[in-house]
C-alpha cells in the first residue's frame, strides 16, 4: 500500500500516460487523452491537464 505522500504526488504529477483533458465547455469531466484526443471519443476542443481522469467511459477503456 502506498503512503499518503506518494498518492498525493501521483495525483498532482501524474505520469505522461495519465494525461487528462477537458473537452469543450465541460471543465468538470476529465477525459483520458491519447494523441491529443479523448479515448472515449468525446468531440470538442481538448485542453490537456495533469488531473485525475473522471470520465467513466475513458476509465472503462483502460
Amino acid at each position: 500500500m502506498k503512503d499518503r505522500k506518494t498518492l498525493e504526488r501521483e495525483i498532482l504529477n501524474p505520469p505522461a500516460h495519465r494525461i487528462g483533458g477537458t473537452v469543450g465547455d465541460d471543465v468538470m469531466t476529465v477525459h483520458k487523452v491519447r494523441d491529443g484526443k479523448p479515448v472515449c471519443g468525446a468531440v470538442g476542443t481538448v485542453d490537456e491537464w495533469h488531473r485525475r481522469v473522471t470520465c467513466s467511459a475513458c476509465l472503462a477503456g483502460e
